[in-house]
């Protein structure tokens, strides 16, 4: 990947897990409204209409409606299940129909999240994000991804768009399974249009104990997608 498409974002505050789920899901719907997927923002597309439904048309859209933001609330609750309950250190956005061959990718790795563990033992109170610190971080995240170089072509079609974690190896996730054979930089072509961001949160360890991730520990991690194991090949 180029380096004139990372984006790095510094967070002057201790990543909560619940900030970090908060602030993902958020650029998420917005990236979806941004790429065309969804036809209005998330918040927008909630509104019920107060027009009834006269015909098969407009049944349809709402029924189409209703099954997209039931699909977005579930992976928010999984989203934030997964976080908080296990250490996720990277986030991945693929759009096509092909996981192994995406149209667009986008990478974020999340650097100083703690868990609740790391929260106590180091007298720190753990405690959800204000409101506040949730948009302050999140129009961060928005701004960023808006002034990146990333190369997105100026217009695609609706696809279908896969969510991926990377935790520790042979983790049952509720709502994701194991991708073992995944890998997002392999996926990558020059027909792939990509953006890697950065999410660095405020340290909360000594820096004499931070040590950079080595093989080992990249070699025990693996990546994990929404729903249930597909076969979905790489080819």
């Amino acid at each position: 990947m180029d380096e004139e498409n990372d984006v790095l974002v510094s967070i002057p505050i201790y990543l909560h897990p619940f900030l970090t789920s908060r602030v993902i899901l958020i650029l998420f719907k917005y990236i979806l409204y941004a790429r065309n997927q969804i036809p209005k923002k998330f918040e927008d597309l909630q509104l019920n209409d107060t027009e009834k439904m006269k015909n098969t048309t407009s049944r349809l859209k709402e029924k189409k409606r209703q099954k997209m933001i039931e699909m977005i609330n579930n992976l928010e609750i999984d989203i934030d299940r997964a976080t908080i309950g296990h250490n996720i250190n990277q986030v991945v956005f693929s759009f096509g129909s092909n996981l192994f061959k995406p149209i667009e990718v986008y990478i974020i790795d999340i650097e100083n999240q703690y868990t609740e563990r790391d929260f106590i033992e180091n007298d720190i109170n753990f405690k959800e994000p204000s409101k506040k610190n949730i948009n302050t971080v999140s129009k961060m995240l928005i701004r960023a991804y808006l002034n990146s170089s990333v190369d997105v072509v100026s217009n695609i079609n609706k696809t279908k768009v896969k969510v991926l974690i990377r935790s520790q190896k042979n983790l049952s996730i509720k709502g994701f399974s194991e991708k073992r054979n995944y890998s997002p930089n392999k996926s990558l072509s020059k027909r792939t249009s990509f953006c890697l961001m950065q999410i660095q949160g405020r340290s909360i360890k000594k820096e004499s104990s931070e040590t950079d991730t080595d093989e080992d520990e990249m070699d025990s991690e693996s990546f994990y997608g929404e729903g249930e194991e597909e076969n979905e090949e790489e080819n």
